[in-house]
C-alpha cells in the first residue's frame, strides 16, 4: 500500500532508520560475509552483535545461519539480486529457505536489492519481499547508483506495523529528500525514461564489462576477473597467489596515485579471516579510457607483485 513506501536519501539512510528503530544494544544481526563496509559500520554503531555468515554459489548460507540460533538473531541483511562484492545472485530456492528460517525464528529480513535492475530480464527470480507472506521483509531500493550518486534518492517498503515508528525517527533525522527531486523522478518514471535508461545501461555495461575483463585478464598473470553468467556494475579481481593486507593496500594506494580508484575486498569482511582482492567500477567509464586505464593498472600490479 502507498503508505508503506518511505522516501529516503539512499540505502544508507534506510539502514540507519532500521537500526535506530529495531536494534537494541547487544541484539544479534546477521550479515553476509563479505558485505558493504557501510552496512556493518551502521549496525556496529547501533551496538549490535554482528554475526558474519559466508556466501556460497546460491547466496547466504542458511545452514551457517542456523548455528547462531541461541543468539536469537533479530535481523538478517542480504543483497540477493547481486551480492556485493562477490557478485552472486541468490537462487529462488535459497530465498524461500531464508523466508522459512525468518518465520521459524521470528526474525526480519532486510532485502537490500542492490542492482536488481541490472539483468532483470534474465529469468524469473522474484524478490524476497514478494515471496514473503508474513510481513517479515523490509525492501530497500535506490536510484543513486543507476542515475548519479549526487541525486540522493531511494526508498524503502516496510511492514505496516513499522510505518509510524520509522516516520517518527525520520522526522528527527534532519535528512529529507527534496520534493523537487521526487517530482522530477516521478515524471522520469511516468514518461518511461527510466525504462529506456535501464535498457541503455544494460547494453553499455555488458559491452564495457567484456572489454574490461578481456584487457585485464590478458595483461596480467597476477590476478584474474571471473566472468559471471550475468553482468554487474562492479567487477572483482582475485589474486592468483596469496598476498597480505599490506600488499593489497599498497596496490590500492599506487593505483590511486595514478588516478585509478579501486576498493579493497578484504575491507568488506567482518570476520578475522579475509580474502584479498580488488573491486572495480567501470560502467560510467568510456571504452577509450577503459583501454588506457586497464593497461596502466595491470602494469602497476605486475610491477608490485614481481
Amino acid at each position: 500500500e502507498p503508505d508503506q513506501l518511505i522516501i529516503v536519501s539512499g540505502s544508507l539512510q534506510s539502514l540507519y532508520l532500521i537500526s535506530s528503530v529495531l536494534i537494541n544494544k547487544g541484539d544479534a544481526v546477521i550479515l553476509e560475509n563479505p558485505t558493504f563496509p557501510n552496512a556493518h559500520s551502521i549496525f556496529k554503531s547501533a551496538l549490535a552483535n554482528l554475526i558474519p555468515v559466508p556466501i556460497d554459489n546460491e547466496g547466504i548460507n542458511i545452514e551457517e545461519i542456523k548455528k547462531w540460533k541461541t543468539l536469537n538473531p533479530k535481523l538478517v541483511h542480504v543483497t540477493p539480486s547481486n551480492h556485493y562484492p562477490l557478485g552472486i545472485k541468490m537462487s529462488l530456492k535459497r530465498k524461500k529457505e531464508l523466508i522459512k528460517w525468518a518465520s521459524e525464528n521470528k526474525a526480519l529480513i532486510i532485502e537490500n536489492d542492490y542492482e536488481n535492475e541490472v539483468n532483470s530480464n534474465q529469468g524469473i527470480n522474484p524478490t524476497i519481499y514478494s515471496l514473503d507472506t508474513e510481513d517479515r521483509t523490509i525492501y530497500l531500493g535506490t536510484f543513486n547508483r543507476l542515475l548519479h550518486p549526487t541525486i540522493r534518492l531511494g526508498y524503502m517498503i516496510v511492514p505496516k506495523y513499522l510505518i509510524k515508528t520509522i516516520e517518527a525517527i525520520q522526522e528527527h533525522s534532519h535528512k529529507f529528500v527534496s520534493p523537487s527531486i521526487q517530482m522530477v523522478m516521478s515524471q522520469f518514471i511516468e514518461k518511461n525514461y527510466l525504462y529506456q535508461h535501464l535498457k541503455n545501461i544494460n547494453k553499455v555495461a555488458q559491452e564495457r564489462e567484456a572489454l574490461f575483463i578481456a584487457l585485464f585478464n590478458a595483461n596480467t598473470t597476477k590476478m584474474a576477473i571471473e566472468k559471471k553468467p550475468y553482468s554487474s556494475l562492479h567487477l572483482l579481481a582475485i589474486f592468483k597467489e596469496k598476498v597480505d593486507k599490506k600488499m593489497e593496500f599498497e596496490i590500492i594506494q599506487s593505483l590511486s596515485k595514478a588516478n585509478i580508484i579501486v576498493h579493497s575486498l578484504s575491507g568488506c569482511y567482518i570476520a578475522k579471516e579475509k580474502q584479498q582482492g580488488l573491486i572495480f567500477g567501470y560502467s560510467s567509464v568510456r571504452p577509450t579510457i577503459i583501454r588506457q586505464k586497464v593497461l596502466q593498472m595491470t602494469e602497476i600490479i605486475n610491477e608490485l607483485l614481481e
